[in-house]
Protein backbone atom coordinates (compact mmCIF):
# COMPACT_ATOMS: atom_id res chain seq x y z
CA UNK A 1 0.00 0.00 0.00
CA UNK A 2 1.31 3.40 -0.95
CA UNK A 3 1.68 5.99 1.81
CA UNK A 4 1.30 8.99 -0.53
CA UNK A 5 -1.99 8.53 -2.33
CA UNK A 6 -2.65 11.77 -4.18
CA UNK A 7 -0.89 15.03 -5.05
CA UNK A 8 -2.61 18.25 -6.08
CA UNK A 9 -1.24 21.63 -7.22
CA UNK A 10 -3.55 24.66 -7.24
CA UNK A 11 -3.35 28.42 -7.64
CA UNK A 12 -3.89 30.11 -4.27
CA UNK A 13 -5.76 33.14 -5.61
CA UNK A 14 -8.76 31.25 -6.98
CA UNK A 15 -8.19 27.53 -6.33
CA UNK A 16 -7.67 26.71 -10.00
CA UNK A 17 -6.16 23.20 -10.31
CA UNK A 18 -2.82 23.31 -12.13
CA UNK A 19 -1.93 19.63 -11.86
CA UNK A 20 -3.05 16.45 -10.11
CA UNK A 21 -1.86 12.88 -9.87
CA UNK A 22 -3.88 9.81 -10.67
CA UNK A 23 -5.07 7.78 -7.74
CA UNK A 24 -5.05 4.01 -8.00
CA UNK A 25 -7.03 3.39 -4.83
CA UNK A 26 -10.75 4.02 -4.77
CA UNK A 27 -12.03 4.10 -1.23
CA UNK A 28 -14.57 6.30 0.48
CA UNK A 29 -12.14 8.22 2.69
CA UNK A 30 -9.84 9.04 -0.24
CA UNK A 31 -12.81 10.45 -2.15
CA UNK A 32 -13.77 12.51 0.93
CA UNK A 33 -10.19 13.86 1.25
CA UNK A 34 -10.15 14.77 -2.45
CA UNK A 35 -13.41 16.67 -1.93
CA UNK A 36 -11.83 18.41 1.07
CA UNK A 37 -8.83 19.33 -1.13
CA UNK A 38 -11.17 21.09 -3.53
CA UNK A 39 -12.94 22.89 -0.68
CA UNK A 40 -9.65 23.95 0.94
CA UNK A 41 -8.24 25.10 -2.41
CA UNK A 42 -11.11 27.60 -2.79
CA UNK A 43 -10.27 29.29 0.54
CA UNK A 44 -6.46 29.03 0.58
CA UNK A 45 -5.83 32.79 0.98
CA UNK A 46 -7.28 32.53 4.52
CA UNK A 47 -5.06 29.59 5.52
CA UNK A 48 -1.45 29.74 6.76
CA UNK A 49 1.40 28.81 4.40
CA UNK A 50 1.59 25.29 5.89
CA UNK A 51 -1.14 23.11 7.24
CA UNK A 52 -2.45 19.67 8.03
CA UNK A 53 -5.99 18.34 7.94
CA UNK A 54 -6.18 15.12 9.91
CA UNK A 55 -8.57 12.35 9.02
CA UNK A 56 -9.24 8.89 10.34
CA UNK A 57 -6.76 7.04 8.10
CA UNK A 58 -5.72 9.75 5.63
CA UNK A 59 -4.29 13.22 6.21
CA UNK A 60 -3.97 16.23 3.95
CA UNK A 61 -0.71 18.21 3.99
CA UNK A 62 -0.23 21.48 2.13
CA UNK A 63 2.39 24.17 1.60
CA UNK A 64 1.77 27.44 -0.25
CA UNK A 65 4.53 29.38 -1.95
CA UNK A 66 4.60 32.16 -4.55
CA UNK A 67 0.87 32.01 -5.22
CA UNK A 68 0.73 28.24 -5.69
CA UNK A 69 -0.30 25.62 -3.14
CA UNK A 70 1.09 22.08 -3.14
CA UNK A 71 -1.14 19.50 -1.47
CA UNK A 72 -1.00 15.79 -0.83
CA UNK A 73 -3.19 13.09 0.67
CA UNK A 74 -1.09 10.68 2.72
CA UNK A 75 -1.76 7.68 4.91
CA UNK A 76 -1.79 8.61 8.60
CA UNK A 77 1.03 6.12 9.32
CA UNK A 78 3.43 8.28 7.26
CA UNK A 79 5.45 10.49 9.64
CA UNK A 80 4.55 14.18 9.42
CA UNK A 81 8.14 15.16 8.61
CA UNK A 82 8.23 12.81 5.62
CA UNK A 83 4.84 14.01 4.38
CA UNK A 84 5.96 17.65 4.49
CA UNK A 85 9.27 16.64 2.92
CA UNK A 86 7.34 15.20 -0.04
CA UNK A 87 5.21 18.35 -0.35
CA UNK A 88 8.30 20.60 -0.20
CA UNK A 89 10.06 18.48 -2.83
CA UNK A 90 6.92 18.78 -4.94
CA UNK A 91 7.07 22.56 -4.47
CA UNK A 92 10.75 22.80 -5.37
CA UNK A 93 10.47 20.60 -8.44
CA UNK A 94 7.39 22.45 -9.62
CA UNK A 95 9.18 25.77 -9.25
CA UNK A 96 12.13 24.35 -11.19
CA UNK A 97 9.87 23.58 -14.12
CA UNK A 98 9.02 19.90 -13.69
CA UNK A 99 5.31 20.54 -13.77
CA UNK A 100 4.21 17.04 -14.65
CA UNK A 101 3.41 14.97 -11.55
CA UNK A 102 4.59 11.80 -13.29
CA UNK A 103 8.01 13.38 -13.88
CA UNK A 104 8.07 14.33 -10.22
CA UNK A 105 7.20 10.81 -9.05
CA UNK A 106 9.87 9.40 -11.38
CA UNK A 107 12.53 11.70 -9.92
CA UNK A 108 11.50 10.90 -6.34
CA UNK A 109 11.52 7.14 -7.01
CA UNK A 110 14.97 7.36 -8.60
CA UNK A 111 16.24 9.35 -5.60
CA UNK A 112 14.79 6.86 -3.11
CA UNK A 113 16.22 3.91 -5.07
CA UNK A 114 19.62 5.61 -5.10
CA UNK A 115 19.42 6.20 -1.36
CA UNK A 116 18.43 2.60 -0.62
CA UNK A 117 21.25 1.28 -2.82
CA UNK A 118 23.75 3.50 -1.02
CA UNK A 119 22.52 2.31 2.39
CA UNK A 120 22.63 -1.33 1.25
CA UNK A 121 26.21 -0.91 0.07
CA UNK A 122 27.20 0.60 3.42
CA UNK A 123 25.68 -2.32 5.30
CA UNK A 124 27.43 -4.91 3.11
CA UNK A 125 30.81 -3.17 3.30
CA UNK A 126 30.89 -3.13 7.09
CA UNK A 127 33.31 -5.59 8.56
CA UNK A 128 32.40 -7.35 11.74
CA UNK A 129 34.86 -6.80 14.54
CA UNK A 130 33.89 -10.14 16.16
CA UNK A 131 33.44 -8.43 19.53
CA UNK A 132 37.03 -7.17 19.69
Amino acid sequence: MSLILFAFVVRVRDGLPLSASTDFEHNKELQERKQQLRTISKSLPRFPERGTVKGQKLNIYFVSSEGVSYMSVCHSSLPVAKAFCFVIVLCNLYLLGLRNIWQLLFHISVASLSTSLTLTRRIHHRTDDCGV
